[in-house]
């Protein structure tokens, strides 16, 4: 493994796995390839999509016709582009993919499922150890709907990092990263793992849970939406 050091004035957006663009499109759309549909569908945590591409690449391997189809899938892939952004979506891209999963092949036994929820698509969890704690990757999606029904107005994608102490069953917020690969002030003084240097095939698994997210400070609930955001409450906020 890697070494593990204590940075000062962490920069998100001059580290290596975030200086990759690969989807970058100045098109409505992108139109991404057999291998990189393959490589992001398997890590969404939604399983009738995970059949999706063990189907599509058991079509791909028999040479068998698929444009309507790949049609479909692209559309998925242009829906989680437009929900975290490229420089997201590419560092997701590079993390391994893991085969042994809770249900292992038996997920794929059941009938295709092609009428997908689009508002219910996200990526799995993963989970690093760090010392006595465990750091936590997440990918999380925001939908906020209009009043009166009027339908959606944003769809915003974070990627999340977490963490854990292995003797306690609630997680503190580290960090929110957005859509463009850049992370706010208010998280850098806290932030203070270089996430980078633990990501390595041997450390890192995909994590199945939920997450009780508390107040980093005094570990209590977070109700306010602020709080929830930064995850600190604002008492323990005004002391630091």
């Amino acid at each position: 493994m890697k070494s593990k050091k204590v940075l000062n004035n962490f920069d998100f957006t001059t580290k290596p796995l975030f200086q990759d663009d690969f989807f970058k499109t100045e098109m409505k759309t992108y139109t991404f390839s057999d291998e990189q549909i393959i490589r992001l569908l398997q890590k969404i945590s939604n399983r009738d999509i995970n059949k999706l591409a063990l189907y599509f690449h058991n079509m791909k391997k028999e040479e068998i016709d698929y444009p309507i189809f790949k049609t479909l899938l692209n559309n998925i892939c242009n829906e989680l582009l437009e929900c975290y952004g490229s420089k997201i979506l590419s560092f997701i891209y590079q993390l391994p993919f893991f085969t042994n999963r809770e249900n292992g092949p038996e997920i794929y036994k059941a009938e295709l499922n092609l009428n997908i929820d689009m508002d219910d698509i996200t990526f799995e969890a993963y989970k690093i150890p760090y010392e006595n704690e465990y750091i936590y990757i997440e990918l999380e999606r925001i939908i906020r709907y209009e009043p009166f029904g009027r339908g959606k107005t944003s769809n915003k994608g974070y990627l999340t990092i977490l963490r854990k102490n292995k003797n306690n069953s609630f997680y503190t917020l580290l960090a929110r990263i957005k859509k463009d690969g850049t992370i706010d002030s208010e998280f850098l003084k806290d932030l203070n793992i270089n996430l980078f240097s633990l990501i390595t095939n041997d450390s890192i698994e995909v994590f199945s849970g939920s997450f009780e997210i508390r107040c980093r400070v005094c570990g209590r609930e977070l109700t306010d939406p602020k709080s929830i955001y930064y995850g600190i409450g604002p008492g323990c906020a005004t002391k630091l």
